[in-house]
């Protein structure tokens, strides 16, 4: 059961090495500026190596709880979801395994990856649970580090950690099956923070705050959802950026030159590489300039 990109490697290394009887994902919905129809990128997957696909609206319908019974699977394997009510995750007999991504306890929520970044953590990693009644606080069975690097962004953690948790969660499920998992015993003192969701108004930027803050915020929200600022009233997105040694500037004061464009925070200003100005395309910030001082000169 998933939906996002981060699934995909674990269902496709589970097939590998398993039966999989059936995938289960959210119905098609319409996307992006075509607003066209689009299925999941499990979906997608799953089209292209030719495995059924269920996608109910409602997970509680009979007709849909009825079809995952007749599967007779021994296990369940959730990434990327969303929460199961009881009568679904207590179907098969090994139960219902998630995998997560952070080391529970702590991050435990909607947005681990994101939040560990932004919060300018230097570990984190993936951690395979048996899903319960509460959110993320099922019994833990396997976790696996992971540094963060300082230039991390969360496509590139990401994207190691889809495929570290890949690797878990077949040694999750083999573990499983040969009766050799015991859960962990976990310190309560490990369940620092919670990955709440990551709402539009939560990316906006703080230029008060001071450079390594701005820096680790930005670089936890790129490529998606993306922090943002207004510049000349204008909203802009704000992909890629690096501290500065320019001290001079207040906080969200602009200084502009021909190949620099510094946003001063609460001690170093911050020096965007890559922006994206409201209902234009993403630009490295040469290209982006190059207009701005055009539009500065006819001003």
């Amino acid at each position: 059961m998933g939906n996002a990109d981060f699934a995909i490697p674990s269902l496709k290394l589970l097939s590998e090495y398993h039966n999989i009887k059936v995938v289960v994902t959210n119905p098609d919905k319409v996307q992006g500026r075509g607003r066209k129809i689009q299925g999941t990128p499990v979906k997608e997957y799953c089209i292209e190596n030719n495995i059924p696909v269920l996608q109910p609206e409602k997970l509680r319908n009979e007709e849909f709880i009825k079809t995952l019974k007749e599967q007779n699977a021994d296990v369940f394997v959730v990434i990327a979801f969303r929460m199961l009510p009881k009568i679904v995750w207590n179907i098969p007999p090994m139960k219902t395994i998630n995998l997560h991504g952070s080391l529970l306890p702590d991050y435990k929520g909607a947005a681990p990856i994101h939040r560990a970044i932004m919060d300018g953590q230097t570990v984190t990693g993936v951690s395979t649970f048996i899903i319960n009644e509460n959110i993320d606080e099922g019994q833990i069975l396997l976790r696996d580090e992971e540094p963060i690097n300082f230039n991390d962004t969360f496509t590139s953690l990401s994207d190691r950690l889809k495929h570290k948790g890949a690797n878990l969660i077949l040694k999750t499920i083999n573990e499983l099956e040969k009766g050799s998992l015991t859960p962990l015993k976990i310190d309560n003192s490990e369940m620092l923070h919670y990955a709440s969701k990551i709402e539009t108004d939560d990316c906006q930027i703080d230029w008060n705050r001071t450079s390594v803050e701005v820096y680790n915020f930005i670089r936890g929200l790129s490529d998606t959802p993306c922090a943002w600022t207004y510049i000349d009233n204008v909203r802009h997105k704000i992909f890629e950026t690096e501290i500065s040694e320019n001290t001079e500037l207040n906080p969200g004061e602009i200084k502009v030159d021909k190949k620099h464009f510094c946003i001063g925070t609460q001690d170093k200003a911050i020096s965007i590489l890559s922006i994206q100005k409201e209902n234009k395309k993403r630009m490295n910030i040469s290209e982006y300039l190059a207009g701005y001082m055009n539009q500065i000169k006819k001003s």
